[in-house]
């Protein structure tokens, strides 16, 4: 076995080959992809790295603009600061609870879509190869508040086309 660490911006990589040939064109690689900008998956991804890449992956072409976007909102505002640092391999499903529980208080439908947007993610993790197990299954869901939202009753609605219609 044969390993060679390189520096690249600061940053220390390790790369390791079965033999001198294989090592010396693994270097080479590495070095022209991080060169190019090229984005590296591997198990010391961040889970921040690993979410653009699933959105952009799996979620960009499939779903609406407005899914897409609730999906950026969800996780700039409460996943991202809590894990978005961490390496994905180190994600435990305790760090994900910690996201839940910092959102007690909020409707439990809200809760459920930050639940959903982290397990896929981390499902997704799993079907390529970055991580064993989902961290983000089996979470219990914190106390949330029901009925923050219903629908305008009739009177509302024509009430509010009044004042929308006038001069």
């Amino acid at each position: 076995m044969y390993r060679k660490t390189f520096t690249f911006d600061g940053k220390r990589y390790d790369v390791r080959a079965n033999t001198l040939e294989e090592l010396v064109v693994k270097i080479a690689m590495k070095k022209r992809d991080l060169e190019e900008g090229h984005f590296v998956i591997n198990k010391n991804i961040k889970v921040s790295d690993w979410f653009s890449e699933f959105m952009e992956t799996y979620k960009e072409k499939s779903v609406s603009p407005e899914t897409y976007d609730d999906y950026l909102s969800r996780w700039n505002s409460k996943i991202k600061p809590y894990i978005g640092h961490m390496k994905i391999k180190d994600v435990k499903p305790v760090h994900c609870q910690r996201v839940l529980y910092e959102m007690e208080g909020h409707s439990k439908d809200y809760i459920s879509k930050v639940q959903n947007t982290m397990y896929q993610m981390f499902r997704r993790a799993v079907q390529n190869n970055l991580i064993l197990k989902n961290p983000a299954e089996f979470l219990e869901v914190p106390n949330a508040v029901d009925g923050t939202h219903r629908a305008i009753t009739e009177e509302e609605r024509k009430f509010t086309y009044q004042v929308i219609m006038s001069p």
